[in-house]
């Protein structure tokens, strides 16, 4: 790990870990949308479990008094909450994708430089 470290310059390095940062947050966000699943299709199948949930998270109650029928509410919810999280995973994988190929560039310039000129 120590010698591929040192190919990088101190901006590069930055930027890789900035990468890792963002590769955090992009397993984390797909985590929570795994997560979710199983009491979205819980309270859509049982009435009584809305009582259950309700008690642990007193906002979720709060969501919930806004809409008529709980179902539509919580589908509506479970439905943005998957738009935002793909549309933030769309642009960190962007981010990715950008930052890799500056690195690659730059890695591979500095490699050709120094064949040339050796």
């Amino acid at each position: 790990m120590k010698t591929i470290w040192h190919i990088f310059y101190p901006r590069e390095r930055r930027i890789v870990f900035l990468l890792f940062i963002t590769l955090f947050i992009v397993s984390a966000l797909e985590l929570l949308g795994l997560v979710l699943v199983i009491p979205y299709v819980d309270l859509m199948v049982d009435k009584n479990q809305l009582e259950h949930y309700t008690d642990q998270f007193p906002l979720l109650a709060n969501v919930l008094e806004l809409g008529g029928d709980y179902r539509i509410t919580i589908s509506i919810c479970f439905a943005g909450f998957y738009v935002l999280k793909n549309a933030v995973l769309a642009i960190l994988t962007y981010i990715q994708h950008t930052i890799l190929k500056n690195v690659k560039t730059n890695i591979m310039t500095r490699m050709f430089h120094h064949y040339l000129y050796r």
